[in-house]
């Protein structure tokens, strides 16, 4: 699993490859976001926070309300700092997700339109008090180019639900009105294209964590006989499983099927 550092160097190298040079035209007006800004304002006292995302310089701007809900300090709050503050259990599906959901919008791969498409997912974020606080995020798009319509910027609202006790990260791709996206099943392939290509776990392991994901059930017997191996065999990947999963995600998982069900709740198979 890469360090919260490591990601960070990876987000910056990503920038560089698809925004190379501040050649474009911004199609948002800096009188629409500070519209939009105000508006967002009014709604910190209410246990919510924001920031916008500088996708360009890979830095956290305007940021309002972080002090107050989650004690560190709005002007000096940084990319970097998110990324630590990400509960081990989250964050894995965070840099997938980031990754190839800000890319593909980056490359113009899919519309974008001011505020109208929003990422919706749950995150749990460290309070500067050590505890931890299971959040709603909502992303939107903040800025874009033209006419290329690559995303520049995009705004991050939070809302804190309440108390971290162990519960999965969640994300899903909507309208303003809450509508489904109609290419939100080639993101979400995306996705799963990206955690299996990383090789966090071997393609066998994938092969048995899927048929865990859909049929939680199953015997070692009834797997070895679908593999056509020894019930070893199986045990034997079992526990390759539950080892790079703990280590991965920093969860004592009890059972491979356990893992299986995680991967699934996150979207990552």
């Amino acid at each position: 699993m890469l360090t919260s550092n490591e990601m960070y160097i990876q987000y910056k190298a990503q920038s560089n490859r698809l925004l190379p040079e501040l050649s474009y035209k911004k199609a948002v007006s800096e009188e629409q976001q500070k519209k939009e800004i105000d508006l967002l304002k009014e709604t910190i006292h209410y246990e919510r926070f924001f920031f916008v995302l500088n996708l360009h310089q890979m830095e956290i701007e305007k940021a309002h309300g972080v002090q107050k809900w989650l004690g560190y300090p709005d002007k000096t709050f940084t990319v970097q700092k998110l990324l630590q503050i990400i509960h081990p259990h989250h964050l894995a599906a965070h840099h997938i997700s980031a990754t190839v959901l800000i890319e593909g919008l980056m490359k113009g791969d899919w519309p974008v339109e001011f505020m109208k498409y929003r990422f919706a997912s749950s995150v749990a974020l460290q309070h500067a008090n050590g505890t931890y606080l299971l959040c709603k995020r909502l992303n939107s798009v903040f800025q874009y180019d033209l006419p290329g319509r690559r995303l520049l910027e995009y705004i991050s609202e939070f809302t804190i639900v309440g108390e971290y006790k162990e519960q999965p990260a969640t994300a899903r791709l909507v309208t303003e009105n809450g509508d489904k996206l109609d290419w939100m099943a080639e993101v979400m392939q995306r996705l799963k294209d990206a955690f299996e290509n990383r090789n966090l776990f071997g393609s066998q392991e994938l092969r048995i964590l899927r048929k865990y994901a859909y049929k939680p059930d199953l015997s070692t017997a009834e797997l070895a006989r679908s593999f056509k191996v020894k019930d070893s065999t199986i045990g034997t990947h079992n526990k390759r499983i539950l080892d790079k999963a703990e280590q991965l995600f920093k969860i004592r998982f009890t059972t491979a099927s356990k893992v299986a069900a995680f991967l699934r709740e996150q979207g990552l198979i």
